[in-house]
């Protein structure tokens, strides 16, 4: 998937109004999903992704192990916002994240995240306006 269409599903299944409010809930989902993985996984997904937002993913640090809750609190934080909100833009981004990368590839990313964590990679709906 490239970025713009990558950034359009996200801008569609989290309603956001703008393109510059999906890129931004892109780059934090991404921050704190990097600091869940080790630097093997974070490079290996990376690659995987529009060129424009890897550097996104890529922390510096140990990979740090926490759940659903702790996810959402971080990207909130980071956002701004509520926990609600956190919740709908990390399951856009990482539904897009889910659907335009090789599924061999995102076995590897799933493999080493808690399953509450991996459940924000399900399908969901892109709405068209």
């Amino acid at each position: 998937m490239q970025f713009d269409e990558f950034v359009e599903v996200v801008q569609g299944r989290a309603l956001f109004n703008t393109a510059g409010a999906a890129v931004r809930a892109i780059g934090t989902v991404l921050e704190v999903l990097g600091t869940c993985l080790a630097r093997d996984e974070m490079m290996r997904l990376s690659l995987q992704l529009p060129q424009e937002i890897r550097s996104f993913l890529l922390q510096p640090g140990k990979a740090e192990e926490f759940g659903l809750e702790e996810f959402l609190k971080r990207v909130s934080e980071k956002e701004g916002g509520g926990q609600a909100d956190a919740g709908i833009h990390a399951r856009a981004v990482l539904s897009a994240i889910a659907e335009s990368i090789p599924p061999v590839e995102l076995r590897k990313v799933l493999i080493v995240l808690p399953d509450e964590i991996r459940g924000l990679f399900a399908p969901m709906r892109t709405v068209v306006s």
